[in-house]
């Protein structure tokens, strides 16, 4: 084997080392797990009590008698998360922070063996190629930003990779079913995945495989309805706080640094990157109209994380698929091992660790390049792809 057991123990550890001091490093143990999760507990409590969850005045009241950030943190999430969080209101915040990092860690894990199995190789890969995959994810940052702040994000991992994994074995209806049951989970944010549904919507008509949409639109319906049991007005002060959205946020996200740059703090400067990246790729599909996977369809996650109107670090969780279609297709090519076999994994690993280490300064806004590396990757290795697919008599 090229690399010995030895030094992978080593590079395990060292790696683990690592990612524990950056975290320390943030401020454990005082606000671990605890930034972001206080949002959805309050929220919860809000709802279950009749009262407005998205109302600044009430959430922060009640953050306030269990943590004090100085500024409080407002759910700005659609009504389709409460089906999920209002588990949270029935136990004390501290013991939430604790179970929610179990969780989100099984989230990580299922995930991961998910991935793993749509990503199926059908052919040999050397060892020291899958050894590089799993520090690639060991060292993957998004994941621990996500525990520390207490995000939802890795529930909507999970509800990415079964999407993947059960469409892939959807000769079943059973399994149709619950792969759009799993894909409804991506509401709770549905700005992230835009271009991934683009992408899926044009599959699915390409292929004519309906099977998953019972699901997904059978699922929706249940979060839309679960909250109104309630409270009756949820969607009407969803809209209200949805039409004063919060505009200065820095987000590391192509609309907010336009909004920087430019100075104009206008609500359509912050969409227009989101406009023109969909309406260019829905002109790539109707021009080119290439034939995309299932698999193919994570590719295009990188480019909609980073053109979305909002998103954060901890949000990049779902590139977890774009990792293992990368891996995919470095030897897809009858598994020849070429120059950028291991090279693109290794500015994959140095990408990780330039994060971890904050060599781009310690607020969230500057890690915009780092889904821009994923972008380059999954591009070039779509050309190669395509390229592939063009028989030699057919190239100029």
């Amino acid at each position: 084997m090229l690399v010995n057991r030895k030094i992978r123990v080593s590079i395990y550890i060292f790696l683990i080392a690592l990612f524990t001091f950056v975290l320390i490093s943030e401020g454990i143990p005082e606000h671990f797990g605890s930034v972001d999760l206080v949002q959805y507990w309050a929220a919860a409590k809000l709802l279950i009590s009749g009262k407005n969850p998205y109302n600044p005045d009430f959430i922060t009241e009640l953050e306030r008698k269990v943590v004090n950030f100085g500024e409080a943190v407002l759910l700005w999430n659609p009504p389709l998360i409460f089906i999920v969080i209002v588990p949270f209101a029935l136990v004390s915040f501290s013991l939430l922070v604790f179970l929610w990092g179990f969780i989100s860690t099984a989230l990580y894990l299922t995930s991961y063996k998910l991935c793993s199995s749509a990503y199926d190789f059908n052919y040999s890969i050397p060892k020291v190629l899958l050894f590089l995959r799993s520090i690639t994810f060991l060292s993957f940052y998004p994941c621990a930003l996500a525990l520390y702040y207490g995000q939802i994000s890795p529930l909507l991992l999970l509800g990415l990779s079964g999407f993947i994994y059960f469409a892939l074995k959807s000769k079943k209806n059973k399994h149709s079913f619950l792969a759009g049951s799993f894909l409804a989970l991506t509401l709770i944010k549905p700005h992230l995945l835009y271009l991934f549904y683009i992408a899926l919507l044009w599959r699915t008509i390409s292929s004519r495989d309906y099977n998953w949409l019972t699901g997904f639109l059978g699922t929706t319906l249940l979060f839309a309805l679960f909250p109104l049991i309630f409270n009756s007005d949820i969607y009407h002060y969803y809209l209200k706080a949805a039409l004063n959205p919060p505009i200065n946020f820095q987000t590391p996200t192509v609309g907010s640094w336009l909004q920087g740059l430019s100075g104009i703090h206008r609500l359509f400067i912050r969409f227009l990157p989101t406009l023109i990246t969909a309406l260019g790729f829905i002109a790539f599909l109707l021009i080119r109209r290439p034939v995309i996977s299932l698999q193919d369809t994570a590719a295009i996650i990188p480019l909609s994380l980073i053109t979305s109107p909002y998103g954060w670090v901890y949000d990049y969780v779902l590139m977890f698929p774009v990792i293992f279609w990368i891996f995919t297709r470095l030897l897809a090519d009858n598994s020849k091992v070429t120059s950028y076999t291991f090279l693109i994994p290794a500015v994959m690993l140095l990408s990780n660790i330039s994060m971890a280490v904050g060599l781009t300064g310690k607020g969230l806004q500057n890690y915009i390049w780092f889904p821009f590396v994923y972008v380059l990757i999954c591009g070039f290795l779509w050309l190669k792809k395509s390229d592939a697919c063009v028989s030699p008599a057919h190239r100029h």
